[in-house]
């Protein structure tokens, strides 16, 4: 589960909201490992999420978040 979107990066752009819950990334069920979305920046992946009784894929670009 999505625990927060951090604004201005390309996960609120592609329109992941908190709550959300991922269920496949790249076609491949997701088994709650971080390497399973990482990769190079500036490519991108396909997340297939759960929200709200809706199934979904967004196609988000992979780039560095600055946290807090």
């Amino acid at each position: 589960v999505i625990s927060r979107v951090y604004s201005g990066y390309s996960g609120e752009a592609a329109g992941l909201l908190a709550g959300d819950r991922i269920l496949l990334v790249n076609g491949k069920p997701y088994q709650l490992q971080y390497n399973d979305i990482t990769g190079e920046e500036g490519t991108y992946c396909e997340v297939t999420i759960w929200r709200n009784g809706n199934v979904f894929t967004l196609k988000i670009k992979r780039e560095w978040v600055e946290t807090e």
